[in-house]
């Protein structure tokens, strides 16, 4: 074995061209290039008046094999050994594909881990100490994943999965922040989501979901802002289906859940159409309805103030008026007006009999 080491150090000395000559030492099966104590089985030391790459290795066959030009192999027991530990001063690793006329995929890095248990990772990088630190910095060109991508967490249910705990991303609590910007004449997107279906289930675009455990914190589903004057918060091009109330204008309901829309403001509409729960007053040209003769009407209205049936004004000031019962009231007058009018026209018709028979 010594034998050996010896005149593989006397062929590396001789290939290795300083400026001075090299030292080669072996020592307890051991071998020392520039110096005099080797503390590894094989070890270098640069020198330090040249800027000559401590060790280079190249491989000159020319054929359709992966030639490796360095190999480390170190598996000393089951979940030990590192096939190769690098540590600079500004890289660890400077790696570089490609150079050649080869058409096909080149790598700069490949890395891979296999094994039929346990957890496998192809790269692993931390970053610390500074005062900003990336674990991992891609620079110019795409970025392709063939599986899913976990972020903060280590499950995932989904193509992508992004937790974010203990503010991971900042004192906002964001798990992801997206920004698009463009000054061409495309159309700009924060996020383009496009979900298609081909089973029985449902088909969601986007699915959110917001909980709080704190009672006093307001929780949005969806909080969409434009601060342009003709922009719009939202535009949806199909139909909108809201299970809840939607409210307009204010976020406050003072009718503790009575009603499923809540405007704040004015609304102007082509038509309005109301549907109308209860039976409509053509009740009153039935036989059997009891119109109030006009005097007991006089009465009413001079001790209420209002039509029988009718809400007050002190009434609609306080609770407003809902539109198709007030529409309701309304026709049931104007039957009763109706009425009045025809028992006044057939005591016109018969007071002018009356007349024409005195003649």
């Amino acid at each position: 074995m010594k034998k050996l080491i010896l005149i593989t150090s006397l062929i590396l000395s001789q290939l290795l061209c300083f400026s001075q000559t090299p030292g080669v030492n072996v020592q307890s099966d051991r071998v020392g290039i520039n110096l005099t104590n080797p503390s590894r089985q094989f070890e270098i030391l640069g020198l330090d008046n040249t800027t000559d790459n401590v060790f280079y290795s190249r491989t000159n066959y020319s054929g359709p094999q992966d030639v490796r030009a360095i190999e480390g192999w170190s598996q000393p027991a089951a979940g030990y050994g590192y096939g190769g530990f690098f540590t600079g001063g500004y890289r660890g690793i400077f790696a570089h594909g490609g150079g050649t006329s080869y058409t096909g995929t080149v790598y700069g890095v490949h890395a891979q881990a296999s094994g039929s248990a346990g957890t496998r990772i192809g790269i692993k990088a931390t970053a610390s100490g500074g005062t900003t630190n990336w674990s991992a910095e891609l620079g110019p060109g795409n970025v392709h994943i063939l599986d899913d991508l976990s972020v903060g967490t280590t499950a995932n249910n989904g193509r992508v999965q992004i937790n974010n705990v203990n503010t991971l991303f900042g004192s906002n609590a964001i798990a992801a922040r997206i920004h698009s910007s463009h000054n061409g004449i495309q159309k700009s997107y924060g996020s383009l989501i496009t979900s298609e279906g081909s089973g029985t289930g449902n088909v969601y675009g986007i699915h959110n979901t917001a909980s709080s455990t704190n009672s006093s914190a307001t929780v949005f589903g969806i909080y969409t802002y434009t601060s342009v004057a003709d922009g719009w918060a939202m535009y949806s091009a199909g139909k909108a289906y809201i299970s809840d109330d939607l409210r307009i204008g204010t976020q406050v309901d003072p009718y503790s859940g009575q009603y499923k829309l809540i405007l704040d403001g004015k609304m102007i509409a082509e038509e309005v159409r109301i549907q109308a729960s209860s039976a409509w007053p053509d009740y009153v040209f039935a036989k059997n309805y009891k119109l109030m003769n006009l005097k007991e009407l006089e009465q009413n209205i001079n001790q209420n103030h209002h039509l029988p049936g009718v809400p007050s004004a002190k009434i609609v000031e306080a609770e407003g008026i809902a539109v198709g019962e007030m529409q309701k009231i309304m026709m049931e007058k104007i039957e009763e007006l109706t009425q009045y009018t025809i028992q006044q026209q057939k005591e016109i018709d018969q007071l002018k009999n009356l007349l024409n028979l005195n003649r």
